[in-house]
């Protein structure tokens, strides 16, 4: 029974911290422009593409095509960005409908470069390891390193840097960051890039546990949504957290009651504690109006 606990708990925290990476890339995004963006997973697509390409055509060793993956995406967020969400700043349900047709275009290049036929990158670890009675494999551990890593890096870049406290002044108020002196024009293409980048490499490390298609993003922003949103819309921390949450409600919800309905429980968590708490685990309630 121990053993079972503690495969569901790790299997459950590996997949939680792919959910965080993606929810913190949303979060940065909706942080900065107060746009949910429905065209970050397919972002997370073109790096599990790009992650293919150099390694399996190439021959590209899987840790630098994954930072390749990284830096590409980041770069192609910053010419979206440039290029289209700049122009509906200001207005949400354009940038909204904005990223809805992202995600039709981005998904049809992929169809007509690629196919609809599935396809996947060999792990490079391929093998399965014990410790304890608990088996996972070591490309999921180097998933988890990786991605872990990435968020720890992106938490203390948002706190301790000159840019990320200008990116979090920016989305707690850009007309008083403006007149503090901050480019908010710059800090607000340099976060959108940043959270592209990190869905390039989520994508990179998926793309050697899961297959390939041109429609993959959509289940895990999906996810990244519901994360969020239990975490408390703006709330980086909390996204984080929620991240591992759902992933180990769907791992216990998965082996323990249905596989068939392990995508739902995420749901089904988010459902409850917002009849409770409307405004996310980690969300500040907002205050009362006087009528």
């Amino acid at each position: 029974m121990l053993e079972q606990f503690g495969n569901f708990l790790v299997h459950g925290l590996v997949t939680g911290s792919m959910y965080a990476a993606v929810a913190l890339g949303l979060t940065l995004t909706y942080g900065i422009l107060g746009i949910l963006n429905f065209a970050h997973g397919e972002m997370l697509m073109v790096g599990a593409y790009i992650a293919f390409v150099l390694t399996s055509r190439l021959g590209v060793n899987f840790l630098v095509a994954a930072v390749i993956s990284m830096l590409a995406v980041g770069l192609l967020g910053w010419v979206i960005e440039r290029t289209t969400f700049r122009f509906a700043r200001h207005e949400h349900l354009n940038g909204l409908v904005i990223s809805l047709g992202l995600v039709a275009i981005l998904q049809n290049i992929a169809l007509a470069i690629w196919g609809a036929d599935p396809l996947s990158i060999p792990p490079p670890l391929p093998r399965t390891l014990e410790v304890w009675g608990i088996r996972i494999g070591e490309q999921r551990l180097l998933a988890f390193g990786l991605t872990v890593g990435l968020i720890i890096l992106f938490s203390l870049f948002l706190k301790r840097t000159r840019l990320g406290k200008g990116i979090r002044a920016t989305a707690q108020n850009a007309h008083v960051a403006a007149t503090l002196g901050i480019r908010t024009e710059r800090v607000v293409a340099v976060t959108f890039s940043l959270a592209a980048a990190l869905a390039g490499l989520v994508g990179a490390l998926i793309a050697t546990i899961y297959t390939i298609t041109p429609f993959m993003g959509g289940l895990p922003a999906m996810k990244g949504f519901v994360v969020m949103i239990l975490g408390g819309l703006g709330s980086v921390g909390g996204s984080i957290l929620a991240g591992f949450l759902v992933g180990v409600v769907e791992s216990f919800g998965g082996g323990m009651i249905s596989s068939i309905f392990k995508d739902g429980f995420g749901f089904v968590a988010l459902i409850l504690i917002l009849i409770f708490r409307p405004w996310g685990l980690f969300g500040q309630r907002p205050e009362r109006e006087d009528v």
